[in-house]
């Protein structure tokens, strides 16, 4: 069962085969830390951003926490976030709300 649903985060959906639509996206949640949400699952995996850069490669295994069947409000929080790329910004501003309600 965990391993099909490893399987199923990994692929790529093809809308109408002129769009990928990712089942992974990824967040800044503090300038250490990562939210990488699975949409196939609902599952949030919270991990360090040095040791796994790439959405693929996170596994319940490497990351801090793992959040299972997101509600609707975090889901919203996470959206919320900022993009991966802001974590190397010399003012990276960390969302206290959002990070208050994913922790939930």
């Amino acid at each position: 069962m965990l391993a099909m649903c490893f399987v199923l985060c990994y692929i790529n959906l093809y809308n109408n085969k002129t769009e990928v639509l990712h089942m992974l996206k990824q967040k800044a949640l503090t300038k250490k830390l990562t939210a990488t949400l699975c949409t196939t699952t609902n599952t949030l995996f919270i991990h360090n951003n040095k040791t796994v850069q790439k959405a693929a490669n996170v596994y319940s295994a490497n990351s801090v926490k793992v959040i299972h069947n997101l509600t609707a409000a975090q889901q919203i929080a996470f959206s919320n976030l900022a993009a991966t790329y802001m974590q190397t910004a010399k003012n990276f501003v960390v969302n206290a709300l959002a990070l208050k309600t994913l922790y939930k």
